[in-house]
């Protein structure tokens, strides 16, 4: 009888270890699995010959498929055709330059996609073998940073015991409002032009995101697409000459290839309705918004000219970078006079038939409707919740979406940072449409504005733990973090960086991101992992900042939950500013206003309802 040996990708066992690393540990695990087969040339038949001879001739095959680290004293073996595992190896062969207890280890990258879910590890230390498996390229990057992380803190290969993780929410994204055609137009935001530009940022930044566990990236602006392409049946759209298009296209490839390797998704997020001022002036459409404002309270320039257009962007968008992973759907801006019914169907007719006609599979945000009326103001109703829940679960069928699809509301309004139970959404009060039945084709997920604390370096673990407990149900998918007024690029509150160990704003805030995105991938993550940090940066004195951090950080907090609040510009807890109704503008919250203003937590009292609580029950000790 002849033993057939397969041809197929070698994905499954690239990566395996070399002889010298090959553990009975890791051939069970090779064993074990029912559809496991060795690769060779296509139609090749060996004679039956003995097992201990097969797993000779397969690390012979392996040695030529892996690659180990270039100092002799040191191994590591992983899958050289993973772009993700290619990215372990390299952050674990810097570390392991640097803490040479390490040196006679070999580490193994392994992917068990069997028993493992895609970001969860196993770590195992056996003997001088340390063994991280993974169910994909995230959980295999994962566990070598956790890996890296107990270098960092000191420990010696035999005080790392065997451990693993999995994530708590399957997305964890990052909100960045990109600096160019902006949500709103103030020099704020056009400060950080330059530094968004430079592909050496965006390394930085999605080196933290990864090292933080953050697993989408969203990139937001009101008209995206003619940054990334020149329309091809609308060439006059662009206002870009070739050279200074291909500047652009430069970037965001740059930003789309790096964050593939970390195994990052990518997500372009575009507002709705606008076209580029070039487009508009040769076609004499959207002639009232030249200047994009972010909402627009003209009537929706509907025509079949903007649709048509619009679509085709999207189309020849996805079609030209394909390693861009998904689009997002917003609703609202420059929408006016239009039903929600009628918003859908723009949409529709945009965004997913763009989507379709690109001829390839891509995933899809859908914000829920900041409007239940033709208003641009933010309001909510049952009949709104069962359109766009209906709308989704019809997108959700076609072949070209990936599920499941993310139906995304904001926490709170636009300050999640506040109480971690949710009292209202843009718009005002949620009804349960989105998650009675519990949806099987979607997530909700919940955008953590933060338009509260853009100086200070804020960090609270505790409040990060209490609303992942809040949104634990089934139909809970996930968070996106991050702000509409502030961009964390240039750090413009620091005005003497001499010493200072940053170079970026989002590095001055490390610890935001680094409760949020931890706490998010394992809502189990203790504290050492944040106050190590803090040894880390400070040296042994810097056990007990985290303690004071979170202290401070519990200001805001208290602020947002008893000042309630709706868009950004109603509250900057940061500042101790809210917005005046009458006047208009943003004033320093006076005693009178404190003690007048509703609560948004009903677990408090205003000043003034206590008082009259107070008068109503014991006016006379009151009064005393």
């Amino acid at each position: 009888m002849l033993l057939k040996v397969q041809n197929s990708s070698l994905e499954n066992f690239a990566g395996e270890p070399t002889p010298s690393v090959f553990s009975a540990s890791t051939f069970k695990l090779l064993t074990s699995q029912s559809n496991w087969s060795f690769y060779f040339p296509k139609s090749i038949y060996f004679k039956p010959f003995s097992m201990s001879k097969l797993i000779h001739f397969y690390c012979l095959l392996s040695m030529s498929l892996l690659f180990g680290a270039c100092d002799s004293q040191k191994k590591i073996t992983y899958n050289v055709n993973s772009l993700q595992e290619a990215y372990a190896a390299k952050r674990l062969d810097q570390a392991l330059s640097l803490h040479k207890s390490f040196a006679d280890y070999q580490v193994v990258l392994i992917k068990d996609s069997i028993n493992l879910k895609p970001e969860a590890y196993q770590l195992d230390v056996n003997g001088k073998q340390i063994t991280i498996t993974g169910g994909g390229g995230n959980g295999l990057i994962y566990g070598t940073l956790d890996l890296i992380e107990d270098m960092t803190n000191g420990k010696s290969p035999t005080e790392i015991q065997n451990h693993g993780e999995e994530a708590t929410y399957d997305f964890r994204a990052i909100k960045f409002d990109l600096p160019w055609d902006t949500y709103r137009h103030s020099f704020s935001l056009d400060q950080h032009y330059e530094i968004c530009k430079d592909l050496k940022y965006w390394e930085k930044f999605m080196d933290m995101m990864v090292e933080n566990r953050f697993n989408a990236l969203t990139l937001w602006n009101l008209h995206p697409y003619t940054f990334m392409i020149k329309p091809t049946n609308y060439p006059e759209a662009s206002p870009f000459s070739d050279s200074e298009l291909a500047e652009w296209q430069t970037l965001y490839k740059g930003i789309f290839a790096m964050a593939e390797e970390r195994g990052i998704d990518t997500y372009i997020m575009p507002f709705n309705i606008f076209v580029s001022k070039e487009f508009s002036l040769a076609h004499n459409v959207a002639m009232d918004n030249l200047d994009h404002n972010h909402i627009s309270h003209s009537i929706a320039d509907t025509s079949a000219l903007v649709i048509k257009y619009t679509r085709e962007c999207i189309a020849q968008m996805l079609q030209e970078y394909p390693t861009l992973d998904g689009m997002g759907i917003t609703h609202g801006e420059v929408m006016g006079g239009m039903t929600p019914a009628q918003r859908e169907d723009w949409l529709t007719a945009t965004i997913i038939d763009g989507m379709r006609l690109s001829g390839r599979k891509c995933k899809l945000i859908h914000r829920i409707p900041l409007s239940a009326n033709k208003e641009s103001g933010g309001s909510t109703s049952i009949e709104a919740e069962k359109i766009t829940r209906a709308n989704i679960e019809k997108e959700a069928n076609y072949d070209f979406i990936i599920q499941p699809i993310r139906a995304d509301m904001k926490y709170n309004w636009s300050h999640a940072h506040s109480t971690p139970k949710l009292y209202k959404v843009h718009g005002g009060k949620l009804f349960d449409t989105f998650f009675k039945p519990v949806p099987e084709s979607y997530k909700v997920t919940w955008t953590a504005r933060n338009e509260d604390f853009f100086c200070l370096r804020w960090g609270v673990p505790d409040f990060v733990r209490a609303h992942i407990n809040e949104n634990n149900q089934a139909y809970a998918g996930g968070y996106f973090i991050g702000s509409e007024t502030y961009i964390p690029a240039l750090d413009y509150f620091t005005k003497d960086k001499t010493g200072v160990s940053w170079t970026y704003a989002f590095e001055r805030q490390w610890l935001f991101y680094k409760i949020w995105g931890r706490l998010l991938y394992n809502s189990k993550t203790k504290d050492e992992v944040f106050s190590n940090a803090f040894v880390q940066r400070f040296g042994a004195e810097g056990k007990n900042l985290l303690a004071a951090y979170a202290a401070a950080g519990q200001t805001p907090l208290m602020l947002g939950s008893t000042y309630d609040f709706t868009w950004d510009f109603t509250l900057y807890s940061e500042g101790f500013l809210a917005r005046n109704p009458v006047s208009t503008s943003v004033e320093y919250i006076s005693v009178d206003r404190q003690i007048n203003q509703a609560v948004l937590d009903t677990n408090y009292l205003s000043i003034k309802d206590y008082v009259d609580f107070k008068l109503t029950i014991s006016p006379s000790s009151m009064r005393k």
